[in-house]
């Protein structure tokens, strides 16, 4: 089984290999990608395929969701550079992820996605290789974690504030954590003598 990527920049047509054992049942490639594709769009995931041993390497692929992530048409990047849509800080990250031997291990970063609007979108990007006939692609996925990255920082606003209230309380505050005392406000260190 193989699936099939047409290469934009110079329309060769890659072939990736599947793996799958006698016991599955055996679909055609075509199928095979349109499900990759709807799993990952139904998470929420952008899916890209670069070439990377290509000199340059390209990006190849890129789905709807990660236009949308980009914020970006996808015929604006297939072809291109795999990081020119990450701020610059964040370009050495991506050329390493590129540049790690074969045989390395599947990679996931954080990085940031600059917009062509201005705004910045923080994202996970898990990536690894593909070793075809045609040279060695990078398939993976990335998604938004903005909300994730919201979330944290108004638990992280929220434990401040309490932490604030309770260590200006009039009265003694003592937490335990199964048993022992993990924290204690200035009034209770006084009203016990710690």
């Amino acid at each position: 089984i193989f699936f099939e990527v047409v290469d934009r920049t110079d329309r060769r047509v890659l072939h990736i290999p599947a793996t799958s054992t006698a016991e599955l049942p055996q679909f055609d490639a075509a199928t095979l990608w349109r499900a990759i594709e709807s799993a990952a769009e139904q998470a929420g995931m952008g899916v890209y395929v670069s070439h990377i041993d290509a000199v340059p390497p390209r990006l190849l692929y890129l789905n709807a969701r990660a236009e949308e992530i980009l914020g970006r048409p996808r015929g604006e990047l297939i072809g291109g550079l795999p990081w020119v849509m990450f701020r610059e800080q964040d370009r050495p990250i991506i050329r390493g992820l590129i540049e790690r031997p074969p045989g390395a291990p599947p990679a996931t970063s954080v990085l940031i996605v600059e917009r062509p609007d201005g705004g910045q979108v923080p994202v996970e990007m898990a990536s690894t290789r593909v070793l075809t006939e045609h040279g060695t692609l990078s398939f993976g996925y990335f998604r938004d974690i903005t909300v994730e990255r919201e979330a944290v920082a108004a638990l992280r606003r929220s434990e401040a504030r309490f932490r604030r209230l309770v260590e200006s309380a009039p009265d003694g505050v003592v937490i335990l954590k199964r048993g022992m005392i993990v924290f204690t406000n200035p009034r209770a260190a006084l009203l016990l003598g710690v």
